[in-house]
């Protein structure tokens, strides 16, 4: 078949002259780029970048028009003069489509230019502009490098002299320029916001597959976890920054609900081996990017691809890195791609913390790990997911003790910069060896590689309080909040150091805050009928303890405490007959359960002897002897030989 070569369809009018347009401005600054009309450089990062005539002239009016509609009759205005004749649409469309390979930008997820259908295009980026720094008298520009070719007339003796003039001419106004541009870099620096602190909301997923949700997720986490090695930055959590997946709030919301300078946002596209990630950085004042960047790579290249996403957000940002920050976020490898699927899918499931989920989480841990044996993270995300079978899954304090241990042991033998191996090897010191000198070294080094682990701050926060340092606990507790604000999960954390300091008022107004969040989330649920309890709020506890075993599902779990507050509200009799059914039952309840009823009910011999037993067998976390239930057991002998005996302060 003939093809059919389309000609142009009408003629253009006007004129392509740039330079009358750009009197006012010459330069211009937006993301990494650098535009300058008259040297016809695009620059990024200082180094100039190769890019079509025409193309250059589109950025340009586009420039000079950024946030309006251009329209295509517009740009065939500029790039063709009157009565010529070419295939219109189809160079039009093609020097477009240099300019954004030039950019890095796409049309399907545009950082810089905005494709508005059937009407032409608009510069969507914020723009900085500089004074051109020539005065109104300037002579014009001289003709384009076009018009060197004709024959130029003999000259005359004083033109022979008139390139010497102009060049000394031209190096005068060059000077000028480059301070004019320097002053106005100084200018825009100085006026560009202070970030110190910033939100990655989640990235939104274009693979038009649902199915692929957890990769986007993966992939923002990856991108969190990556800035939160700064230590100059404050970087929020994932689970509050997962609470605006979805919504309709405005950035500039997010960021005042957030406490962050600013706000990243982008997109995720998978299309079969290929990934493809863009990114914004928004200050909190506006909903206008100062900068952006798309990424595409190999999948197998995806960590080395958020690591230079991350680098590239800190450079622009101006925070300081140090060496150590610097190699960690440069000390990434490739990946298989299946491996990292699954992996991501471990942690998506994970962090749902309801039995099956944690179950298939340890499958997907698993699978990425015989994938890919020299797998760090996965290791690190297996033992997570084994503490949370032990305290989610129903499987018990220490039941996985040894799984848990080996696997930590093996991410950071693979890893030794893990931060999250060392906050699991801190837990293990803590809870399975009350190693108390082990466990502060590890949340230490863990809270120094990465300072924004909000989990970190929070069980660095128990075991402070295990020794008494109710101060330090509650900085650290609060912490945790800072970094995960919208956390159910760290606000009942923070309630609960609360709590154990005795602050029972402020740790009921956590829980509320934490179940306004999530009405049925457990820990709170739980938590609060103990403050409310304690602070002799009975009603409020006896109510509150019903919520708790609608939620949960299990009322005979709940026995134990229910006879303990009619103990301490002086229904002994009605706590006794709950002591003898739950005897009958056969049911076991906890050893803190149970050794806090015997306290309410004056019983404290046999409340030491419950408390040993689950400190010998490493049942029993440590925390819980600081626990307010037992404040009628510490002027016994026996209670202090307890804390003596097991390095705990008196």
């Amino acid at each position: 078949m003939q093809r059919r070569v389309r000609l142009r369809q009408r003629p253009c009018s006007g004129s392509s002259d740039l330079g009358t347009e750009a009197i006012n401005t010459h330069v211009w600054r937006f993301g990494a780029f650098e535009v300058d009309a008259r040297s016809l450089e695009l620059r990024r990062g200082g180094a100039r970048v190769k890019i079509r005539q025409q193309s250059f002239q589109i950025l340009v009016h586009l420039l000079e028009h950024a946030g309006e509609v251009v329209t295509r009759d517009e740009l065939c205005r500029v790039l063709w003069p009157a009565d010529t004749f070419v295939d219109f649409e189809h160079s039009l469309n093609t020097a477009i489509k240099k300019l954004r390979a030039a950019l890095g930008d796409s049309a399907e997820a545009p950082l810089y230019i905005e494709t508005i259908p059937k009407r032409g295009y608009r510069f969507i980026a914020r723009v900085e502009s500089a004074e051109n720094g020539a005065s109104l008298d300037d002579e014009p520009p001289s003709k384009s490098v076009a018009d060197s070719g004709a024959i130029q007339p003999k000259r005359s003796v004083a033109q022979r002299f008139l390139p010497a003039l102009t060049i000394v001419a031209l190096l005068a106004v060059m000077v000028g320029a480059g301070l004019g541009y320097w002053r106005w870099r100084s200018r825009s620096h100085a006026r560009a916001p202070h970030i110190e602190s910033l939100a990655v909301i989640p990235l939104v997923n274009l693979s038009n597959d649902p199915e692929q949700e957890y990769f986007a997720d993966g992939m923002t986490d990856t991108l969190i976890t990556n800035l939160a090695q700064l230590g100059s930055l404050r970087v929020i959590s994932r689970t509050s920054a997962m609470h605006y997946k979805g919504t309709g709030e405005t950035l500039p919301q997010i960021a005042r609900e957030l406490k962050v300078d600013a706000i990243i946002e982008g997109t995720v596209q998978r299309s079969g081996n290929r990934v493809q990630v863009t990114a914004k950085l928004i200050p909190a004042q506006t909903d206008a990017p100062i900068w952006a960047r798309s990424y595409e790579r190999d999948s197998q290249d995806v960590l080395v691809m958020q690591s230079e996403l991350a680098q590239a957000i800190a450079t622009e940002i101006e925070v300081r890195i140090t060496p150590q920050e610097k190699q960690y976020l440069s000390n990434t490898r490739t990946i298989n791609p299946e491996a990292y699927n699954a992996y991501l899918l471990g942690g998506y499931l994970a962090n749902k913390r309801t039995e099956a989920s944690i179950e298939k989480a340890i499958e997907h841990f698993q699978q990425a790990i015989r994938i890919d044996p020299s797998y760090a993270q996965a290791y690190a995300g297996l033992a997570n997911a084994y503490f949370e079978r032990e305290i989610w899954g129903g499987a018990g304090i220490g039941k996985l003790a040894d799984e848990i241990r080996a696997t930590t042991l093996k991410a950071l033998e693979l890893d030794p910069n893990l931060a999250e191996g060392h906050a699991l090897l801190a837990r293990i010191h803590y809870q399975y060896d009350w190693d108390w000198q082990g466990t502060e070294a590890e949340y230490k080094r863990a809270i120094e590689l990465n300072p924004n682990l909000a989990g970190t701050y929070a069980l660095y926060a128990y075991f402070l309080q295990s020794m008494s340092r109710n101060q330090e606990a509650l900085a650290a507790a609060h912490r945790a909040v800072e970094l995960d604000p919208l956390s159910p999960g760290c606000i009942s954390d923070e309630g609960r150091i609360l709590y154990r300091a005795r602050q029972y008022d402020k740790a009921i107004a956590d829980f509320q805050r934490a179940l306004e969040l999530d009405p049925v989330f457990l820990p709170a649920l739980s938590r609060i009928v103990d403050a409310y309890e304690l602070a002799q709020k009975y009603d409020e506890a006896l109510v509150s303890i019903r919520k708790y075993e609608e939620a949960s599902g299990d009322a005979r779990q709940d026995l134990p405490r229910l006879a303990r507050i009619y103990a301490r509200m002086g229904k002994r009799q009605e706590a006794l007959e709950l002591l003898g059914q739950i005897q009958k039952t056969g049911t076991t309840p906890s050893n803190h359960a149970l050794a806090s009823l015997y306290a309410a009910l004056g019983d404290r011999d046999r409340a030491i002897d419950v408390l040993e037993k689950g400190v010998k067998a490493r049942s029993f976390l440590s925390f819980l002897l600081v626990d307010p239930q037992f404040d009628s057991l510490r002027s016994a002998p026996r209670f202090q030989e307890l804390l003596r005996r097991n390095g705990l302060p008196s």
